[in-house]
């Protein structure tokens, strides 16, 4: 979980996930939490879509996203 803490000590990110973080169960979502990052995690629809098709719905959706959040 060093990745999640140096992200939110450095600060300015984000994390966009289709794994929902249950790898690791609750030590990775706890790191989560008390990161202060935030987190966009994908329903599972995303994981049938390919790459490039993923990036054009991401781009394409993205601003209506973060004005709403």
């Amino acid at each position: 979980m060093t990745w999640i803490q140096a992200l939110g000590q450095e600060g300015d990110w984000f994390i966009l996930s289709a794994d929902q973080f249950r790898k690791h169960g609750d030590l990775e979502r706890e790191a989560l939490r008390q990161s202060g990052l935030i987190v966009f995690c994908l329903s599972n629809s995303w994981s049938s879509q390919q790459y490039w098709e993923k990036c054009a719905h991401l781009l394409r959706w993205w601003p209506h996203s973060a004005s709403d959040g």
